[in-house]
């Protein structure tokens, strides 16, 4: 039974993989006549776009790219690294690249550009593998001192799995990947001028080689932020705001703008620990009812044991990409239903958390947080931000008895440019087609998103990002 089970689910993937809806059909007819090619484009310059088929990301797409083509004079392509058994023997995932190929950017780089490499990349997955003593040692990997390391133990872990096995042939596998994608990569930037490269994303093998090698050899590396809003990444391997920076970016603001935006903090944080759910974590809405909140009412029975034993509360933070926890006895979990503020009056001494809202939230209520790794809180004191595996572990060992400097206003300053002034460009920060299709009950993952777009084109709401998109490309028009 199981066996067929994964013959079906195969099977019923096809149909994705080769053939577009009506409204798929819809958005391709409509870019074909949109953006015809550039009859004069230079055949040995291309912009490569990360072949990502969000809908609501194939306007900005199309349109950006299609003016930098211009302005560039190149011809425009599509990367993808799919790394399936059907991408490495050249089988085409037709609906997606069809969609790509109505503005002009048909699929230039693949891993089957990099299968001349194949015998190689089987002696370097074995040889790796084979020396793994550590997980530590997978973080170290290089390619002709190219780190992917890092990379790779991501894209493992994308399977869903606690943590990476060494002893995984499935990571033999992703190393293996990684040589091949390195060496497609290598030798397309040889034989081409690429003049800009638009990534969806800057993690995993499949979009971290290519944006990693793009600003080695010093080529603009871009990144459609929030839908339409375009940054160029220069120094950076991740495509997430400059949270250490909010405070020179706060200090900024017109006087009357801060003090105005603090004041609107103030009342925000409040409401939120009250359990209202405000723009910045609209994202636990669901179906336009008020969503999921850790700041409901309290519980007729205590959440902890009622001991004199210090309470220290761990939250793991949402990552979707890999869900996890360990489970023990010494351990009580907690669940949505219960209240952050219930726990925080039981006496909860500290707080352990890695990126999320909880960071800042707690932190108002006074109790002493510590995030890990980089988080949009790293500018400010008001959390504990260890920089060492060894000073981690010191804060676990006193968490019963940290300190930490509270100051409210530190908070309120936070929350400002964290959910009000996240991107620099407020205009164009979010697509506003996102809220349209909220309200309509479109789903950003539902091809009648095109619809959309298409509307939007009707109504001449097109015309801001074109201006946006013109003004901001103009820096790379060929001179």
């Amino acid at each position: 039974m199981e066996m067929i089970k994964k013959v079906s689910d195969k099977l019923s993937k096809i149909p994705k993989r080769f053939f577009n809806d009506e409204n798929e059909e819809r958005f391709i007819a409509y870019a074909r006549a949109k953006w015809p090619p550039l009859s004069s484009a230079d055949p040995d310059s291309v912009v490569l776009i990360d072949m990502y088929g969000h809908y609501p990301l194939l306007q900005s797409y199309a349109a950006s790219m299609n003016i930098l083509g211009r302005l560039t004079n190149a011809r425009l392509g599509a990367f993808t690294f799919a790394s399936d058994k059907l991408s490495y023997l050249g089988v085409p995932h037709r609906r997606v690249e069809r969609m790509f190929e109505s503005f002009g950017a048909p699929v230039r780089l693949s891993v089957r550009n990099g299968v001349f490499a194949a015998s190689d990349a089987d002696r370097f997955a074995e040889e790796h593998f084979a020396r793994l003593k550590t997980k530590w040692d997978v973080l170290d990997i290089k390619i002709d001192g190219f780190l992917v390391g890092d990379l790779v133990y991501d894209t493992y872990l994308r399977r869903g799995v606690a943590t990476i096995d060494i002893t995984d042939p499935a990571l033999k596998k992703d190393l293996r990947d990684a040589y091949v994608i390195y060496r497609a990569v290598e030798s397309y930037f040889a034989k081409n001028k690429v003049v800009a490269v638009l990534s969806g994303h800057t993690c995993y093998n499949a979009h971290g080689i290519i944006t990693r090698y793009a600003l080695t050899k010093g080529v603009p590396l871009l990144h459609m932020r929030r839908d339409t809003y375009l940054v160029e990444l220069k120094d950076l391997l991740v495509d997430c705001p400059v949270f250490y920076l909010n405070k020179e970016r706060f200090a900024k603001l017109a006087p009357d703008v801060q003090k105005a935006s603090l004041a609107r903090a103030k009342s925000d944080l409040e409401r939120r620990l009250k359990g209202h759910i405000d723009g910045a974590i609209a994202y636990l809405a669901t179906g336009g009812k008020s969503g999921l909140t850790g700041y409901g009412k309290f519980s007729d029975k205590r959440i902890t044991k009622d001991t004199d034993k210090p309470k220290i509360l761990v939250l793991l933070s949402c990552f979707f990409d890999a869900p996890h926890c360990f489970r023990s006895s010494k351990i009580n979990f907690v669940t949505i239903k219960d209240s952050n503020k219930q726990l925080v009056s039981e006496g909860v001494r500290a707080m352990f958390t890695t990126y999320g809202t909880a960071g800042h939230e707690f932190a108002y209520m006074g109790v002493p947080t510590v995030n890990a790794g980089d988080n949009p809180h790293i500018n400010y004191d008001f959390n504990l931000h260890p920089a060492t595996v060894e000073e981690y572990k010191s804060y676990i060992y006193s968490a019963d008895r940290l300190q930490v400097k509270m100051d409210k206003a530190q908070v309120e300053e936070f929350f400002v440019m964290h959910s009000y002034f996240i991107y620099d460009n407020e205009e164009l920060k979010a697509d506003p087609l996102t809220y349209l299709a909220k309200e309509r009950g479109i789903s950003e993952y539902s091809s009648e998103f095109l619809n959309l777009h298409l509307e939007n084109e009707r109504n001449g709401g097109n015309e801001k990002f074109y201006r946006y998109y013109e003004e901001f490309l103009s820096q790379y028009a060929r001179k």
